[in-house]
């Protein structure tokens, strides 16, 4: 979001204390009537004030009608403390367990409180309505930008549709990244990462600190601790010139804790813990810890990059189906780009690079797939590259080559057994003769009497063999027709031979 201008003026110290004195028109001091050595002056303190000391807690109720929750929170500047001036009040379902999947609906969720000094001013009610609702639902109620000045809940003691709200008092602390709600993050070594630190039913005096340790970390010797101050970030700021430069204007912000965090020494699973001191009703000090922030920090890319089985060569034009795989023992894998060629000196995949993006195997944990897309015209070696990268946008890549080369002419095949009556014939010469008489191949059986041509020109061929014996021997042969991309079977039978 856009950053938010700052209140006009000076920013006051953390006491929140100035002197205000008038001066002559020279610039001079104007000095007390009694005492001429004593300026004339008044030392002012701020304070700002929590919103339990200047507004009564409001009080509320919801209604279940099948999937709708209704809420109304009703505020009576009446009750003490009794409320006089201006104030924003507003309704809120933060994220929960009791939201996720829930639809907020109508309603009104800000609304201004107004009382003038000794008159009796109006009730203000803000209502709501949530879809989907769990039972364990809470909602917050701010006041002038605190948005958890008060937290409810139903009361789960009651039973029916209609319950009343009850505070929730429990002081309590989150921490989470600052554009998001998480618990678990992955990032590099960045030197601005910012945090968000909320702090609920904080005691007055209460402080904040957040401490940064490997995770799993009992050796509080191995934690930074940064120490934030009150539980909310509260500043002021004085403006001696005022509304139409005639009076003194004191400005005031309260919001939760933004505290960026600097990750450049930080390697592998650390840990940020939000720590709120504060004191009981009785006085006694108690500590609130939050849910461990999980950060990975990783500074390397992706590692062990292998290809699949890859074909050395490979016929121009058709596509080229392409596997790698790589681990990375910190953060994961996301993404995967095969490309033909390789990186610029920048490590960026050439703009006018053939690219496709990988998809994750289901059954070969880390390897992705593409099929690669060659153009026709295409041969001889190209470099076939893998950019891999990790969930915090690091990345490693590798490379390999095929030859491209042009397709083979059509062609089939011939497969046949050699047979006498009912019994194959091993080692046996069997020569392949084209359609001109011309032979052009030999080959022999193996022990079950079969035999193999391979890639022939389409066409008709014969297949011969022969067996000596003492007598004239056997011979026999077949005829062949071989088409494209076909296997033609054919049994040549040797039967006796006279003269």
């Amino acid at each position: 979001p856009p950053v938010e201008p700052l209140p006009p003026g000076a920013e006051l110290g953390k006491d929140f204390e100035f002197t205000l004195r008038l001066l002559k028109e020279n610039g001079d001091p104007l000095v007390n009537a009694e005492d001429a050595k004593k300026p004339y002056g008044k030392q002012i303190a701020v304070k700002v004030q929590r919103p339990d000391e200047y507004v009564a807690t409001p009080s509320g109720q919801t209604d279940v009608a099948e999937k709708i929750t209704g809420v109304e929170v009703i505020f009576d500047p009446n009750k003490k403390p009794v409320f006089v001036g201006t104030a924003t009040v507003t309704l809120d379902f933060p994220p929960q367990p009791g939201t996720v999947n829930a639809i907020v609906r109508q309603g009104q969720y800000r609304r201004t409180l107004f009382a003038e000094p000794g008159v009796k001013a109006a009730n203000v009610k803000l209502s709501g309505a949530i879809e989907n609702a769990g039972a364990d639902l809470k909602m917050n109620v701010g006041i002038d930008g605190i948005e958890r000045a008060f937290i409810f809940k139903p009361d789960p003691a009651v039973s029916g549709s209609r319950k009343q709200l009850i505070p929730v008092t429990t002081p309590a602390v989150r921490v989470f990244p600052a554009s998001e709600f998480a618990v678990k993050t992955e990032t590099q070594p960045v030197p601005g990462f910012p945090v968000r630190v909320e702090a609920d039913n904080d005691s007055a005096g209460a402080t904040l600190e957040l401490w940064i340790r490997p995770v799993g970390s009992k050796d509080m010797s191995e934690a930074e601790v940064i120490r934030l101050g009150g539980s909310r970030n509260n500043r002021v700021w004085i403006d001696t010139a005022g509304p139409g430069d005639a009076g003194v204007l004191v400005s005031s912000r309260s919001k939760d804790w933004v505290k960026v965090l600097d990750l450049q020494p930080l390697r592998g699973i650390h840990e940020v813990v939000g720590v709120m001191n504060y004191k009981d009703k009785n006085g006694a000090d108690r500590t609130a810890i939050s849910e461990p922030l999980l950060l990975t920090v990783d500074a390397s890319g992706p590692e062990a990059i292998a290809f699949g089985p890859f074909p050395k060569k490979h016929i121009k034009g058709k596509p080229l189906i392409v596997s790698a795989g790589a681990i990375d023992p910190e953060t994961e894998v996301v993404k995967a780009i095969f490309f033909i060629g390789t990186l610029t000196e920048e490590g960026k995949i050439p703009p006018e690079a053939v690219k496709v993006n990988g998809a994750k195997s289901l059954t070969e944990p880390g390897v992705w797939t593409a099929e690669m897309p060659l153009a026709p015209e295409k041969r001889g070696e190209v470099i076939i590259s893998v950019q891999f990268f990790n969930k915090v946008g690091l990345t490693r890549s590798d490379k390999t080559v095929i030859v491209l080369e042009d397709a083979p002419p059509p062609s089939g095949n011939i497969a046949g057994v050699v047979m006498i009556g009912e019994r194959p014939q091993a080692d046996l010469t069997v020569i392949l003769r084209n359609a001109d008489g011309k032979d052009v191949g030999q080959t022999k059986t193996d022990t079950k009497g079969k035999f193999k041509f391979e890639k022939l020109p389409p066409g008709v061929y014969a297949t011969l063999s022969a067996k000596k014996d003492s007598a004239y021997g056997t011979a026999g042969a077949a005829l062949a027709q071989v088409e494209v991309d076909k296997t033609t079977k054919v049994t040549v039978t040797l039967v006796k031979q006279v003269k």
